[in-house]
């Protein structure tokens, strides 16, 4: 069987008009069985070529959105934003689901997803989301560490990676996370402070969005399931 060719957001900088991405994502896709394909910033015209010719799509982490995406104004505690990767992403989304090719989702792309399915996100959650349990969401320790736990939902996609499991320990690199699940979506995961850790689509064939990274784990057995289920659904 032909491995499946996986594309894979990267970044860009507004400065420097450089590309980047975190070469896990790259090691994760390649040891579940997938071929990894980075996405330069194409044409808007062959963006949908781009989602026909592809398998499976990899939304990776960035910077926070623009909330004007989602209808809102900035908060003081909003991070940087990146206008071209913001624009481009959302065509992209919107191509790529046009054709119902595997998704997976990972931090911002979680965020990216759930707003261009018509979600909201908290722009920061320690100045907007109050409660008395709030835990860390932004580690200080090795990215492969798992820093907090989370509670995975039944009868969910992600209960089935990880399978006899009602609870996981993940990594944690992010200050912003879904407000409002999108229309079709349902959760998956979330931390013991309430804070949504995962979620899916019901409405679309294979949608996984993970607000930690799994893909520093590549070297754990346990996670590396998350990536071999979405490969195997892109073949």
């Amino acid at each position: 069987m032909k491995k499946p060719l996986i594309g894979v957001t990267i970044n860009f900088d507004e400065s420097t008009f450089v590309y980047s991405v975190n070469q896990t994502y790259v090691k994760s896709v390649s040891k579940a069985g997938g071929i990894p394909v980075l996405i330069s910033y194409a044409n808007e015209e062959d963006v949908a070529a781009l989602a026909k010719r592809l398998d499976g799509f990899l939304f990776t982490g960035g910077p926070d959105m623009d909330p004007s995406f989602f209808g809102e104004e900035p908060v003081p505690g909003i991070g940087s934003i990146n206008p071209t990767r913001d624009n481009y992403e959302m065509k992209l989304v919107a191509a790529v689901m046009k054709t119902g090719k595997p998704i997976l989702a990972i931090c911002r792309g979680c965020q990216l997803l759930n707003v261009a399915c018509g979600g909201t996100l908290i722009q920061d959650i320690y100045s907007q989301y109050k409660v008395d349990n709030l835990i860390k969401h932004v580690q200080v320790a090795p990215r492969w560490h798992k820093s907090h736990s989370v509670n995975l939902m039944p009868n969910t996609k992600f209960n089935e990676v990880f399978p006899g499991k009602t609870t996981i320990k993940v990594n944690s690199y992010h200050h912003q996370a879904i407000k409002e699940l999108a229309p079709g979506w349902i959760l998956a995961a979330q931390a013991p402070d309430g804070i949504i850790e995962a979620a899916e689509a019901t409405n679309y064939p294979f949608l996984l969005a993970a607000q930690w990274h799994p893909e520093c784990f590549f070297e754990f057995t346990d996670f590396d399931l998350l990536f071999k289920k979405f490969i195997k659904a892109c073949k």
